[in-house]
C-alpha cells in the first residue's frame, strides 16, 4: 500500500522498488542513498528549467513558533540569510547556519574584510577616512566585552606616518549567531601608494588595501571687495547673484577627480553697510586634476548669496576687513578662503575698461586692468606716497597675490613688482605686466605683448601720446643704422608736459602725480649729505650722487622701483631717466626681457665708461653716457607721490 501512495505522489519521476531495500530515488532508478535525487540531462528539459532542492523559506520569527522540531531538521533563514539546521545537544535544541563551504564562515567565529570608507590622500585624514572589518559570531555563546582596539596593523610607504586612532572597539558584545561590524579611524599622515590594513586577533586574520591618491598643492587664497567713498570716486562693493563674486584658486601636482565643494558661512557684524548681514555659500563645482605630474591650474569658485541675494560691503577708510572665512578641504588639501573688504587709494581707472579710460579708440580691450587699490604710506622725506608702485601685483584686488596693505619684504619680492610704463605714455594698457615665480626669480610678460615701431611706422601709424594706436609695448628696432627711426616710441614734442602733476596722462590716483627730480632728491638727502663728487656725468647741482649708500629706511621704502628703472616727471630730455640700482632688472629694451643682474643691485659706469658694481648706490644715466643710455622705447616702474 505504501509503495502505492508514494509512485501517486511522486508520479511518473519517482521509483520505488523493493529490490531497492528502503531507499527513495527521484530523477534515477537506482538510488544509492536513503533518498537520492538526481540531475536530469538540462537538454531535455525546457530551456532554462531549474534542477535542485528547495526547502522551507522561513523567517526567525516564524520557525520560532515551531512546536516538537526534530534534531536535524533544515530551513532556508530569509533574515539571516543562510540555511539553518535544528540541533539538540543536551536536551536544548537551537538553531545554527550551515557554514559556507570554502568560506571565512566554516570558522565558528569568523572575520571577513568590508572595505574602506571614504578617499585616501597625501594631504591627511579625516572621521570619515575608516577601515571595516565584519566580526561572525555562528556559535552559540555569545561574545561579551572583547576588547579589538589593539587587533589592526597599518602598512604604508616609510614615508607616511599613518596609525588606527587608539581605544576603539575596546569592548565588544556579539550575541550568538550575530555579527558586529568594526570600524576604526585613523591618525597621522598617509603617503602616496598602498595602503594595506590588518585584522589580527586570535586564530582571526583578514587583510585589505586601497590606494592614497597625492593631494593638490593650495594655498590660502583672500577675495577682496574694494569698497570705498575716495574724493569724487564712489565705489559701492557688493556681492549678488546676478553678476555673482568668484575667486580664482591656484593649484599645482593635483591628481586624479575631486567632488564638489560647498560652504556657507554667516558674514562678520560689522563688516556690511548699515549693518547688512547675510549667509554667503562658496561653491568649487566639482572635476578633475588629470594625470599629468607637476600639473597646475586654476579652480574657480563662486559666491552666492542668501536671503535677498545682495550683500552690500561697508565702505570704510584705508583698511582692509573681514567679511567671511570659507575653511575647505579638497582631496586631503585643507585651505582657507577669506573674503574681505578693501579701502583706499584706487586707481585712476577702477572699475572702468582700458577702452574707457584711455579715450575709448577702437584697438583698446575692454578688459578691467586696472582694479588696484593703493594706500597712502609716509615716505623717508615726511611726504605721502602709494604704499606700492603702480600695477603692483600686492595692490591688484583681483589678482592671485592680493594684498593691498603688504608692500615688497625683499629685493626679489615679484609680488610687488608693477606695470612698466614708456615715458609719458597713457595707461592703455601697454603696461599690465604679468609676473609669477620661475625657474630663477619670477617670469615676467606684458599681457598685450609688444610691436616694432618701424613696423608702425611702416604701415602708417604715427603713434602720439595722446593716442599711441596701439595697446602693445612699442619698441625700437635696436643696431640698425639702416633705419630712420628714433630712440623713442614718439616724436611729439609737448609730450613730456603730459606725466606733470594735472597732466593730461597722469597715471597716478586722483590727488597723486609721478614725482619730479626734486622730490626724488629729497627721499636721498634723509640718507646723503648735499655734497656730492662729480664721477663725468652731467647731474643736477642738487643731485646727491656716487658714490653715495642708501639707508635701509629708503632701499626698504623704494623697493618697488629699485627692482628698474625710476621715470621722473621734471625731466626735458627723452633720455632723462633716474636709476635706483637693483638686482632685478625688470627693464624691457628692444623686444627683450634684461635678467637678473647676479648678486649686485646693477651696474655703475663712470666717466671713461668702465663699469663697476655697487650695491645700494645711485647713478643718474644722462645724455653723452652711451655706455648707459637709456630711451623712451624702455619701460619702467615707478610710484606716486600726493599732490
Amino acid at each position: 500500500m505504501k509503495r502505492i501512495i508514494v509512485f501517486i505522489i511522486l508520479g511518473g519521476t519517482c521509483y520505488a522498488h523493493a529490490q531497492n531495500k528502503g531507499r527513495v530515488g527521484i530523477n534515477t532508478s537506482t538510488p544509492r542513498a536513503t533518498f537520492d535525487v538526481s540531475r536530469v540531462d538540462p537538454t531535455t528539459l525546457p530551456a532554462g528549467q531549474a534542477q535542485g532542492v528547495s526547502i522551507p523559506n522561513m523567517t526567525s520569527a516564524e520557525r520560532a513558533a515551531f512546536v516538537g522540531v526534530e534534531h536535524g531538521t533544515l530551513i532556508y533563514n530569509t533574515d539571516k540569510k543562510c540555511t539553518e539546521i535544528y540541533e539538540i545537544n543536551g536536551g536544548n535544541g537551537e538553531w545554527h547556519c550551515l557554514p559556507a563551504v570554502g568560506s571565512a564562515h566554516t570558522q565558528t567565529v569568523s572575520v571577513i574584510a568590508s572595505g574602506f570608507e571614504g578617499n585616501f590622500f597625501t594631504g591627511g585624514v579625516t572621521p570619515s577616512n575608516k577601515v571595516k572589518f565584519t566580526i561572525y559570531n555562528s556559535t552559540p555563546v555569545p561574545m561579551t566585552a572583547v576588547d579589538f582596539s589593539n587587533s589592526i596593523t597599518v602598512q604604508n610607504p616609510y614615508l607616511g606616518t599613518l596609525q588606527v586612532q587608539p581605544g576603539q572597539n575596546t569592548a565588544v558584545n556579539i550575541p550568538a549567531g550575530g555579527s558586529y561590524v568594526l570600524s576604526y579611524t585613523f591618525t597621522g599622515t598617509p603617503a602616496q601608494g598602498t595602503l594595506k590594513a590588518t585584522f589580527n586577533y586570535g586564530r582571526l586574520n583578514a587583510s585589505q588595501s586601497t590606494e592614497i591618491r597625492k593631494s593638490p598643492e593650495i594655498e590660502n587664497v583672500r577675495r577682496y571687495v574694494a569698497s570705498m567713498v575716495y574724493l569724487t570716486q564712489d565705489i559701492k562693493g557688493e556681492i549678488n547673484n546676478t553678476k555673482k563674486l568668484t575667486v580664482k584658486i591656484p593649484w599645482k601636482n593635483g591628481e586624479g577627480p575631486f567632488e564638489a565643494v560647498s560652504v556657507t558661512k554667516q558674514t562678520n557684524a560689522g563688516a556690511g553697510l548699515g549693518g547688512d548681514i547675510n549667509n554667503i555659500t562658496l561653491n568649487i563645482p566639482a572635476g578633475d586634476f588629470g594625470t599629468t605630474a607637476g600639473a597646475s591650474g586654476e579652480l574657480t569658485a563662486t559666491f552666492t548669496v542668501d536671503g535677498d541675494g545682495v550683500y552690500k560691503v561697508d565702505q570704510k577708510t584705508n583698511t582692509e576687513w573681514d567679511i567671511a572665512d570659507f575653511p575647505i578641504t579638497l582631496n586631503g588639501q585643507s585651505f582657507n578662503v577669506l573674503l574681505k573688504g578693501v579701502s583706499g587709494i584706487p586707481d585712476r581707472c577702477f572699475n572702468k575698461t582700458n577702452k574707457e579710460c584711455a579715450g575709448g579708440h577702437a584697438w583698446l580691450s575692454n578688459d578691467y586692468d586696472h582694479q588696484f587699490v593703493y594706500m597712502p604710506a609716509t615716505g623717508p622725506d615726511g611726504k605721502i606716497w602709494l604704499n606700492n608702485v603702480l600695477g603692483a601685483g600686492y595692490s591688484n584686488v583681483e589678482g592671485p597675490y592680493a594684498s593691498p596693505l603688504q608692500t615688497p619684504t625683499s629685493e626679489s619680492d615679484y609680488k610687488g613688482f608693477g606695470s612698466l610704463f614708456q615715458h609719458n605714455r597713457k595707461a592703455d594698457g601697454h603696461e599690465i605686466t604679468i609676473y609669477k615665480k620661475g625657474y630663477y626669480r619670477y617670469d615676467v610678460a606684458l599681457k598685450y605683448g609688444e610691436t616694432d615701431l618701424a613696423d608702425l611706422i611702416g604701415n602708417g601709424i604715427n603713434p602720439t601720446s595722446l593716442n599711441a594706436k596701439t595697446s602693445k609695448h612699442i619698441y625700437r628696432r635696436r643696431f640698425d643704422p639702416t633705419l630712420n627711426i628714433p630712440n623713442f616710441w614718439n616724436n611729439d614734442a609737448t609730450y613730456i608736459n603730459y606725466w606733470k602733476k594735472g597732466g593730461a596722462n597722469n597715471p597716478c590716483p586722483i590727488g597723486y602725480h609721478l614725482p619730479s627730480m626734486s622730490e626724488i632728491t629729497n627721499i636721498v638727502h634723509t640718507t646723503c649729505s648735499t655734497t656730492f663728487v662729480n664721477s663725468g656725468y652731467s647731474i643736477p647741482a642738487d643731485l646727491v650722487t656716487y658714490p653715495c649708500p642708501l639707508s635701509s629706511s629708503v632701499e626698504s621704502f623704494i623697493r618697488g622701483i629699485t627692482y628698474g628703472w625710476f621715470w621722473v616727471s621734471s625731466f626735458a630730455h627723452t633720455d632723462s631717466v633716474l636709476f635706483l640700482v637693483a638686482a632685478d632688472n625688470r627693464v624691457h629694451r628692444a623686444g627683450t626681457y634684461y635678467p637678473p643682474g647676479g648678486n649686485y643691485w646693477g651696474y655703475i659706469y663712470s666717466a671713461n665708461g668702465d663699469a663697476h658694481n655697487r650695491k645700494g648706490w645711485l647713478t643718474l644715466p644722462e645724455n653723452g653716457q652711451n655706455n648707459s643710455r637709456m630711451d623712451t622705447g624702455h619701460a619702467f616702474s615707478y610710484k606716486c607721490i600726493k599732490d
